[in-house]
Protein backbone atom coordinates (compact mmCIF):
# COMPACT_ATOMS: atom_id res chain seq x y z
CA UNK A 1 0.00 0.00 0.00
CA UNK A 2 2.48 2.35 0.86
CA UNK A 3 4.54 1.79 -2.38
CA UNK A 4 1.09 2.68 -4.22
CA UNK A 5 0.75 5.90 -2.44
CA UNK A 6 4.94 6.95 -3.18
CA UNK A 7 4.26 6.13 -6.87
CA UNK A 8 1.17 7.64 -7.17
CA UNK A 9 2.86 10.66 -5.28
CA UNK A 10 5.64 10.78 -7.78
CA UNK A 11 3.54 10.96 -10.62
CA UNK A 12 1.46 14.09 -9.54
CA UNK A 13 4.78 15.63 -8.22
CA UNK A 14 5.88 15.22 -12.32
CA UNK A 15 2.71 17.57 -12.95
CA UNK A 16 3.26 20.40 -10.63
CA UNK A 17 7.22 20.60 -12.45
CA UNK A 18 6.18 23.75 -14.31
CA UNK A 19 8.97 26.07 -15.13
CA UNK A 20 8.71 29.79 -16.25
CA UNK A 21 9.07 31.05 -19.69
CA UNK A 22 8.47 34.19 -21.75
CA UNK A 23 5.86 34.20 -24.90
CA UNK A 24 7.96 35.38 -27.54
CA UNK A 25 5.44 34.15 -30.64
CA UNK A 26 2.45 32.22 -32.10
CA UNK A 27 2.27 31.77 -35.83
CA UNK A 28 -0.66 29.61 -37.17
CA UNK A 29 -0.16 28.19 -40.44
CA UNK A 30 -2.25 25.72 -42.78
CA UNK A 31 -0.54 25.02 -45.95
CA UNK A 32 -0.03 22.07 -47.67
CA UNK A 33 2.27 20.81 -50.75
CA UNK A 34 1.04 18.32 -53.73
CA UNK A 35 2.68 15.33 -51.90
CA UNK A 36 2.10 15.81 -48.44
CA UNK A 37 5.13 17.82 -47.13
CA UNK A 38 4.33 20.91 -45.32
CA UNK A 39 7.21 23.72 -45.47
CA UNK A 40 6.86 25.93 -42.76
CA UNK A 41 9.10 29.26 -41.88
CA UNK A 42 8.80 30.27 -38.26
CA UNK A 43 10.45 32.93 -36.88
CA UNK A 44 14.16 32.70 -39.36
CA UNK A 45 13.75 28.59 -38.72
CA UNK A 46 12.66 26.19 -41.80
CA UNK A 47 10.66 22.94 -41.06
CA UNK A 48 9.43 20.56 -43.06
CA UNK A 49 6.80 18.32 -41.48
CA UNK A 50 5.36 15.20 -43.53
CA UNK A 51 1.63 14.22 -42.79
CA UNK A 52 -1.23 12.22 -43.94
CA UNK A 53 -3.73 14.95 -42.86
CA UNK A 54 -3.77 18.43 -43.64
CA UNK A 55 -1.70 20.21 -41.21
CA UNK A 56 -3.38 23.14 -39.24
CA UNK A 57 -0.89 23.85 -36.54
CA UNK A 58 0.04 26.82 -34.00
CA UNK A 59 4.02 27.08 -33.25
CA UNK A 60 4.99 28.47 -30.07
CA UNK A 61 8.38 30.36 -29.68
CA UNK A 62 9.37 30.69 -26.09
CA UNK A 63 12.59 31.31 -23.87
CA UNK A 64 13.42 29.18 -21.21
CA UNK A 65 16.35 30.14 -19.04
CA UNK A 66 19.30 30.43 -22.05
CA UNK A 67 17.27 28.18 -24.69
CA UNK A 68 14.88 29.17 -27.19
CA UNK A 69 12.31 26.86 -28.07
CA UNK A 70 10.15 26.33 -30.94
CA UNK A 71 7.02 23.98 -30.47
CA UNK A 72 3.89 22.79 -32.62
CA UNK A 73 0.27 21.99 -31.57
CA UNK A 74 -2.13 20.79 -33.74
CA UNK A 75 -5.17 21.91 -34.06
CA UNK A 76 -7.48 19.23 -34.23
CA UNK A 77 -10.91 18.23 -32.73
CA UNK A 78 -10.28 19.40 -29.63
CA UNK A 79 -9.20 22.98 -30.35
CA UNK A 80 -7.66 25.01 -27.73
CA UNK A 81 -7.81 29.12 -28.39
CA UNK A 82 -4.28 30.30 -28.61
CA UNK A 83 -5.17 33.50 -28.59
CA UNK A 84 -5.64 33.50 -25.01
CA UNK A 85 -2.23 34.21 -24.66
CA UNK A 86 -0.10 37.36 -24.43
CA UNK A 87 2.97 37.40 -26.86
CA UNK A 88 5.81 39.21 -24.28
CA UNK A 89 4.16 37.76 -21.11
CA UNK A 90 4.98 34.52 -18.65
CA UNK A 91 3.78 31.34 -19.53
CA UNK A 92 4.66 28.33 -17.27
CA UNK A 93 6.09 25.20 -19.15
CA UNK A 94 7.08 21.32 -18.11
CA UNK A 95 9.33 18.99 -20.13
CA UNK A 96 8.79 15.32 -21.08
CA UNK A 97 10.71 14.21 -23.82
CA UNK A 98 9.96 15.97 -26.70
CA UNK A 99 6.63 17.40 -25.15
CA UNK A 100 6.00 20.71 -24.35
CA UNK A 101 3.18 21.26 -21.96
CA UNK A 102 1.99 24.57 -21.92
CA UNK A 103 -0.23 25.62 -18.70
CA UNK A 104 -2.91 27.93 -20.05
CA UNK A 105 -4.38 30.55 -18.71
CA UNK A 106 -7.94 28.56 -17.52
CA UNK A 107 -5.66 25.79 -15.54
CA UNK A 108 -5.44 23.03 -18.23
CA UNK A 109 -2.77 21.68 -20.46
CA UNK A 110 -2.04 22.09 -24.25
CA UNK A 111 0.62 19.00 -25.38
CA UNK A 112 2.74 20.46 -27.97
CA UNK A 113 6.26 19.07 -29.78
CA UNK A 114 9.50 20.06 -29.57
CA UNK A 115 10.24 21.11 -32.87
CA UNK A 116 13.29 23.36 -32.07
CA UNK A 117 15.96 24.12 -29.01
CA UNK A 118 18.58 26.71 -29.60
CA UNK A 119 21.05 27.82 -26.45
CA UNK A 120 21.05 31.51 -26.37
CA UNK A 121 24.48 32.93 -26.40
Amino acid sequence: MLLMLVAFTGQAGDRSRYEEALLMNIEYVQDKTPNGTTITRVNEYQIETRDNYSPSAYFFTFKKGDVLYVTRYWDGIFKKDPTEFVINDKIWVRESGKKIYIKRPNGKEMKTTVMRKEKLK
